[in-house]
């Protein structure tokens, strides 16, 4: 991973609300967003996340662990999905168990990543979901069929309808996640 420009002064940093139970995986995942230019806020309890998701200024995405000592993750992003001031607020899941990559992903999550994962590879989902790097947008054809594969050479997930390229996405997750938006089902 390239080391990014500092930050511009000028220029208000998109805020992280980062949710984790466990103080040395915050830490340490607070450390690399921070290195990136993102300013972070820190929770440690369902709880916690519901009143810093609320808080002005408001975050513009929340990285949320399913597992935490008061509510479950689930939980917290359906209270947050109620609320109309914090509905609209991107969520990425992390857990341990990669099983709830599926259920995030039909609950309508952002983005998720494996615990434990590497502070890049958050980074990374981070910047996918904030600044998606969509190379291309056409028109879907009726009824065309909406898939989604790796890109060639790597590194880029493809979708595509009816054959034609839709867009590129880092993650095979937020990949499926967009081709939703172009057809009648899952991929």
């Amino acid at each position: 991973m390239t080391t990014p420009e500092p930050p511009d002064p000028d220029r208000p940093a998109f805020l992280v609300l980062l949710v984790d139970d466990h103080h040395d995986s915050r830490e340490l995942y607070a450390t690399a967003l921070k290195r990136f230019g993102f300013s972070v806020r820190t929770a440690a309890t369902g709880r916690q996340a519901l009143e810093g998701a609320a808080e002005a200024p408001q975050p513009s995405l929340i990285v949320l662990d399913l597992r935490l000592p008061d509510l479950s993750g689930r939980d917290v992003f359906r209270r947050l999905r109620e609320e109309p001031v914090t509905a609209g607020i991107p969520v990425i899941a992390m857990s341990a168990d990669a099983r709830e990559m599926e259920l995030a992903l039909t609950l309508g999550f952002a983005g998720f990543c494996p615990k434990p994962c590497a502070p890049d590879t958050l980074v990374r989902a981070v910047v996918s979901v904030l600044m998606p790097r969509v190379t291309a947008r056409h028109a879907a054809p009726a009824g065309g069929p909406v898939t989604v594969s790796a890109a060639p050479g790597g590194g880029w997930w493809e979708v595509r309808v009816g054959g034609k390229l839709a867009a590129c996405w880092p993650s095979e997750f937020a990949a499926r996640a967009a081709a939703r938006q172009y057809g009648d089902g899952t991929p």
